[in-house]
């Protein structure tokens, strides 16, 4: 898999790549607002649509019940090649947004992006609803898969991927933890999840969120999503409130069968 082609078809295609999310982000999708049903299962289908063109398997499943129905989930699939040999990655995102209200106080219409100036050296900035949260961030994984797909002639450049876009995130994810639990034999295969839905530090501080202990402890042994702990070791600093590390270094680490001697940490935490 070469990283170097897919960057360079990035930087030729990026007006085209701005031109998609500026697409993305004029779709209404609240999904917290039943008025905005139609608009939001549109834009689970536009990122489905999107991966399709990227070479993945895609399905549009539902969620909820028949009398309480809920927003769809975006399940893509690539199998990787065959000698390919790396972890099988969980991708997760989510296409719905919060609303606008107060309306008021935008400068711009929500919904219609426009491109404005940003301080340093990144010279411009999106403005949308929806825009840092989070398809701005789902957006870099999907493109980062079309660059992939047009320079390499296979889905995921190779990798083994599953994606999972859900549209509830920001009412609570009401119909996220039966989905999983329903379709636990086909996640559960997956060894490293990536979630694109975090924050950063400031402008070219690029952070690599830790904060999801809770979740993956008291998680991981009902729904046997996640089988590996990732182990940083090195000169670095954590920014945390109270959280033990070595202590969720060792929960993981039972998780996965490992000996206490096997989970490790090093560094400065703050």
């Amino acid at each position: 898999m070469s990283t170097e082609a897919a960057l360079n078809w990035l930087d030729e295609h990026e007006d085209d790549s701005i031109a998609r999310l500026m697409e993305w982000l004029s779709m209404p999708s609240v999904g917290t607002d039943p008025s905005y049903d139609a608009q939001t299962r549109a834009a689970g289908q536009w990122a489905a649509d999107h991966l399709r063109a990227s070479g993945f398997d895609v399905e549009l499943r539902e969620t909820g019940t028949k009398d309480e129905p809920g927003h769809p989930i975006v399940m893509a699939h690539c199998p990787g090649d065959e000698e390919y040999k790396g972890p099988h990655v969980l991708f997760y995102g989510h296409y719905d947004v919060q609303p606008a209200d107060p309306i008021e106080l935008w400068e711009s219409d929500p919904f219609t992006p426009v491109r404005k100036p940003a301080e340093g050296a990144v010279g411009e900035r999106i403005v949308a609803r929806g825009a840092c949260d989070d398809k701005g961030q789902v957006m870099m994984f999907l493109e980062a898969m079309r660059a992939a797909f047009e320079t390499m002639g296979v889905a995921g450049g190779g990798v083994k991927y599953t994606v999972m876009l859900e549209g509830e995130e920001e009412s609570g994810s009401v119909n996220l933890e039966n989905f999983v639990r329903d379709n636990v034999d086909e996640l559960g295969t997956s060894d490293v999840c990536v979630i694109s839905d975090t924050g950063m530090l400031g402008r070219g501080r690029l952070p690599l969120h830790m904060g999801f202990a809770d979740w993956l402890i008291q998680r991981s042994p009902s729904l046997g999503l996640i089988r590996t702990c990732i182990l940083v070791s090195g000169a670095a600093r954590f920014r945390t409130r109270s959280m033990n590390w070595p202590r969720f270094c060792r929960s993981c680490g039972t998780m996965i069968g490992a000996s206490r001697s096997q989970v490790s940490m090093t560094g400065s935490v703050s």
